[in-house]
């Protein structure tokens, strides 16, 4: 009987010294995964401003520099509690209307020089800004020269650059590679090729969401205005409790980009 209950006491003792060790190790390495939620055009289109800045997360407001709105959406957003990068126009792959640019461009010929003297001067009219991503941009994004020069500005200046992945031909994830810095890309557009509305949103949300499950983060950027406005909004308000039901944690892009410097999350390829 007393081999019996030292048996016990030694099989209890086997599992308590145990037990501890794979626990501790899931909670040490597990974190929700996280989503940014980065919001374009702000300091131009007006539609669904105040809509967007009473959303009870920490979005991202991209915001277009050198604007009547420039300064003053700026302000409001980080009142609200919001991060704020700069949205930089650049050039497209066809002609536009010069006014879709705003007061300023990288062309897509432009030299390095030419960039760091517009990048200086438009992210000085932008407070708080920590970070920035391209408004338009078809074709600059398609030239190495270019992005390359966008990334030095990047790297010179200790901030972030998000790649709007506006052209299927787009070359920053070599331009990054180039310059030696992370490769940080937007996984979803909410109201993509002109699928606008409240629905879409929505639907691709839940793609993001799903992204996000994947690979421990996921980068969605939606739009006030014409391409998004108050229905976007309203899609995100509506999805806060859904996305927390499904164990997304919504946070500022800052979080994201800073985990992918220190090497806590992986950069992802382009194509993925």
């Amino acid at each position: 009987m007393k081999k019996i209950y030292l048996w016990i006491s030694f099989c209890l003792l086997l599992c308590v010294g145990l037990m501890p060790f794979p626990l501790r190790a899931q909670a040490k390495t597990h974190e929700a995964p996280m989503m940014a939620i980065v919001i374009d055009d702000f300091g131009l289109d007006r539609g669904g401003i105040d809509e967007m800045l009473n959303i009870n997360v920490p979005l991202t407001c991209a915001i277009m520099p050198l604007l009547e709105f420039s300064e003053q959406d700026a302000k409001h957003a980080h009142a609200h509690g919001h991060e704020v990068i700069m949205h930089m126009p650049m050039e497209a792959s066809v002609y536009m209307n010069p006014q879709v640019y705003g007061n300023i461009m990288i062309g897509n010929y432009d030299d390095r020089t030419t960039v760091f003297e517009k990048l200086d001067r438009a992210y000085k009219s932008i407070p708080y800004a920590n970070g920035l991503n391209i408004h338009i941009g078809s074709g600059a994004c398609e030239h190495l020269d270019v992005m390359q020069s966008v990334y030095a500005w990047a790297k010179k200046n200790n901030t972030h650059f998000l790649d709007s992945r506006t052209s299927v031909n787009d070359v920053c994830d070599k331009a990054a590679e180039n310059e030696n810095v992370p490769y940080i890309k937007r996984d979803v557009f909410l109201e993509p090729h002109g699928m606008r509305g409240y629905e879409n949103a929505k639907q691709f949300l839940r793609k993001c969401a799903e992204i996000a499950h994947r690979d421990g983060y996921a980068i969605a950027i939606g739009h006030v205005g014409v391409e998004g406005g108050a229905e976007t909004a309203r899609a995100i308000s509506d999805m806060l409790f859904e996305l927390e039901h499904m164990g997304i944690e919504i946070v500022p892009l800052s979080t994201i980009t800073e985990a992918i410097c220190s090497g806590k999350l992986q950069a992802k390829p382009a194509n993925a």
